[in-house]
């Protein structure tokens, strides 16, 4: 059986003028979509740039809101949904000014407030700024308490200070060197930690509870401890938990009146009686010298508002510590100077001469000038 091929020239024809038609194609679609990708993109980046616009102008918004809420103690909450992205609270590194005023239309301004350091800033273009009264209303382990370490100290201590949000648990204590954390302590509620600075770099303790702490350089020094009662009127207290390294220190308790101090150092409690001289002008004052054979933390009571100075060297020439006035300010102008051996040094940051005066006698120091 013969068969004959014969070429179908009509054929071939429609199939490359079909791939012919097909590759035509897609070079119109490249060159399309070459010429509209920068569209596209500006478009894109035009819808970006105005989602950005708009949620930074709500985020502004809302924050000012938020900020102008309530009265101080109050709390306060408001929910901020980002266009894009996801929003974090930074603890440690708070650029924001936020309004703290009982006013209408006032601009009183803070920041730097939730880093709990040393520095504040405060804007006040409506009156000249002579005083700043701040306190800490945060309560809860979500709240921490931090304390910034100078580089200068060679010995930190620490204890957990009582209060109405103590915990039943151990208190968790964080060391952060460079905002990480290198280190976890869990520190008693009765306990007492401490740590050798010089093994670390400047660093931040984050406490979930408030913290009594000592800082040491050398061989001992003074202190005026703060209460844990502190007076919002004149800063005396009644109560104390101080954590005392190993060794002798010096206990000095300074009230107006009789006192009953009671001394707990964990091993045994003692009373103590402080009375009155009976002189003028003179005020009552209470030493005790205590030794310990490991560092702990001793808790100090009085019957009368008082003040605590803490000797950790027995040598006078150990430590200074500014003494304050009657009021609780540094500058003042009645004093009940502590009943220990050491000098004294009066500073006058006026601009005219005073007498300072104590039980007959008395002294003048010129403006801007101190002597001891």
């Amino acid at each position: 059986m013969r068969s004959t091929l014969k070429r179908d020239e009509d054929a071939v024809s429609a199939a490359v003028a079909t791939v012919l038609m097909f590759g035509g194609v897609l070079s119109i679609i490249g060159i399309m979509m070459v010429s509209m990708i920068p569209v596209i993109e500006e478009l894109e980046g035009s819808v970006e740039r105005h989602d950005m616009s708009s949620q930074m102008s709500l985020l502004a918004h809302q924050t000012s809101a938020l900020s102008e809420k309530g009265m101080p103690g109050d709390s306060t909450s408001i929910e901020l949904i980002p266009v894009d992205g996801s929003l974090e609270w930074q603890h440690l590194q708070s650029g924001m000014w936020y309004a703290a005023t009982w006013h209408e239309d006032m601009s009183f301004r803070m920041r730097g407030a939730l880093n709990f350091d040393d520095e504040l800033e405060v804007r006040h273009p409506e009156s000249v700024n002579t005083a700043l009264c701040i306190d800490d209303l945060r309560l809860g382990p979500a709240n921490p308490f931090y304390y910034t370490v100078p580089d200068w100290a060679e010995r930190v201590l620490f204890t957990v200070a009582p209060g109405l949000a103590i915990p039943l648990g151990p208190v968790d204590v964080d060391l952060l060197e460079a905002g990480e954390v290198t280190d976890n302590i869990q520190l008693r509620v009765d306990g007492m930690h401490e740590i050798d600075a010089a093994n670390y770099q400047l660093f931040t303790l984050a406490s979930s509870h408030e913290l009594n702490v000592f800082v040491e350089r050398g061989n001992g020094g003074s202190t005026m401890v703060t209460p844990n009662d502190a007076s919002p009127i004149d800063n005396t207290g009644r109560s104390w938990s101080v954590p005392l390294p190993a060794g002798t220190s010096r206990l000095h308790l300074i009230s107006e009146d009789a006192n009953q101090i009671e001394l707990n150092d964990g091993a045994s409690t003692t009373t103590h009686y402080a009375l009155p001289s009976g002189q003028n002008q003179v005020g009552v004052a209470f030493t005790h010298t205590i030794v310990q054979q490991t560092a702990g933390v001793v808790h100090i009571s009085s019957s009368d508002a008082s003040r605590l100075i803490v000797q950790t060297s027995l040598e006078s020439d150990q430590g200074i510590t500014p003494i304050p006035s009657k009021d609780g300010q540094f500058l003042g102008h009645a004093f009940i100077a502590p009943s220990l051996e050491g000098e004294m040094v009066f500073t006058n940051p006026g601009t005219t001469s005073v007498t300072v005066t104590w039980r007959g006698g008395g002294i003048s120091v010129a403006p801007n000038q101190s002597l001891g």
